[in-house]
């Protein structure tokens, strides 16, 4: 059996930069039917906004490590192979920024395109 050990080779160069993300988690209709009898609680589907997420594959004030094995460092500082992507002994660190997290919830009905449902609403900002 071959295992795989995760290193610098298999993790991906990743850089994500965006706006606005909102994800909708609608209540699952079993759990409708349950409460359904219940009309105090109206608000069927949870809403996360997250204002902009800012990825990188280094950071911009990196945290200092610890040098285990100085003759395996220096050698591959000799080399020129510490800042190498995919390098065994390349010293990366990602940075994620996320701005903004808001959660909320709302009605179903209101978050729904008006082709599909014409008392469909817009969420508004606040």
């Amino acid at each position: 059996m071959r295992t795989h050990t995760l290193t610098s080779r298999n993790l991906p160069l990743i850089y994500i930069n965006t706006g606005v993300i909102r994800i909708f988690f609608p209540k699952m209709e079993e759990m409708q039917h349950n409460i359904g009898d219940n009309q105090a609680i109206k608000e069927d589907t949870l809403v996360l906004k997250i204002g902009s997420v800012s990825m990188a594959p280094q950071a911009d004030n990196p945290l200092s490590r610890a040098v285990l094995r100085k003759d395996i460092y220096q050698r591959a500082l000799n080399l020129g192979i510490l800042r190498d992507p995919g390098s065994e002994v390349e010293d990366r660190q990602y940075q994620i920024d996320l701005q903004s997290i808001n959660i909320g919830t709302a009605q179903w009905d209101q978050l729904k395109p008006e082709k599909e449902n014409s008392k469909g609403g817009v969420l508004t900002e606040s």
